[in-house]
């Protein structure tokens, strides 16, 4: 088990802003199997306005250090224009465990 305290998004359209919250977020990791990221929580700022979402993600391996990304947050403010439930997937992600 290992703590997340830096996360960054730098794919976000015109206007769009995603912060993250309440890190460190827990990452549980099987080496070359696969992971869990617990506590995910975001604020994302859109035209529309703002909301909060959490969640928990999962990751399965590609091959060895390769990991996709995928897991659903849920919305957890209201009156912001989002959806209730966002949909999260990212097929390449790079996992390095060093001791």
């Amino acid at each position: 088990m290992a703590a997340i305290d830096n996360v960054t998004f730098n794919f976000c359209q015109d206007g769009t802003r995603i912060v993250p919250r309440a890190l460190p977020w827990t990452l549980d990791l099987n080496e070359d199997s696969s992971y869990t990221i617990k506590g995910v929580q975001v604020t994302i700022t859109t035209r529309q306005g703002t909301c909060r979402y959490s969640g928990t993600l999962n990751g399965f391996t590609q091959f060895p250090g390769v990991y996709d990304l995928r897991g659903s947050l849920t919305r957890q403010s209201g009156g912001c224009g989002g959806s209730g439930q966002i949909n999260v997937a990212n097929l390449i992600e790079v996992i390095r465990v060093s001791s």
